[in-house]
């Protein structure tokens, strides 16, 4: 979910954004664009308004960087966070430096472990195609993964984000 955070009247639209989940009946979702921290450890204030709007049983996962803007939401009845994983940091050559937001949580009636990873890729802006950034931010997310198998036990995998693409990224098919 792209929650925007630039656009007007943050308040309305965290509510709508909450009510937009709930509807949905989702119960672990992945927001982008919640950015504008105070310091570190602090939650951006779009995405506190998100968390009042979801109401009780609703938990965040907040990035562990300063690129702070991929937040996980989840409902804690269902899910509970096993261990959240130190942001990815996506920097490829000749792009702007983003991140990814990486928790594993179990689902509370099943046991399921799933990694949640939770991005945003570069967009094309200013008239240049950042594709060729995109492929090798999904590239570094896919060896991530492949990574945390060898060290960590997970049922799946479920990558959120907006990737700002329609065209599939290579890596993440291949893994």
């Amino acid at each position: 979910l792209n929650v925007a955070n630039k656009m007007p009247d943050q308040k309305t639209r965290a509510k709508q954004n909450a009510a937009t989940i709930k509807a949905n009946n989702v119960t672990l979702v992945g927001a982008q664009e919640c950015t504008g921290i105070e310091g570190p450890g602090d939650a951006s204030d779009y995405a506190t308004m998100i968390d009042t709007a979801l109401g009780e049983g609703w938990y965040t996962i907040k990035p562990t960087t300063p690129l702070n803007e991929n937040y996980i939401w989840y409902f804690r009845p269902e899910w509970l966070p096993e261990k959240q994983l130190a942001d990815q940091i996506l920097r490829p050559a000749n792009s702007p430096g983003r991140h990814a937001t990486r928790c594993i949580f179990k689902k509370r009636d099943t046991s399921y472990r799933v990694l949640h990873i939770d991005t945003h890729l570069v967009e094309n802006v200013g008239g240049v195609d950042h594709s060729t950034q995109r492929q090798a931010m999904g590239k570094i997310i896919a060896d991530g993964i492949v990574a945390a198998r060898k060290v960590e036990t997970f049922d799946g995998v479920l990558i959120t984000g907006d990737m700002n693409t329609t065209d599939d990224i290579a890596a993440f098919l291949a893994i």
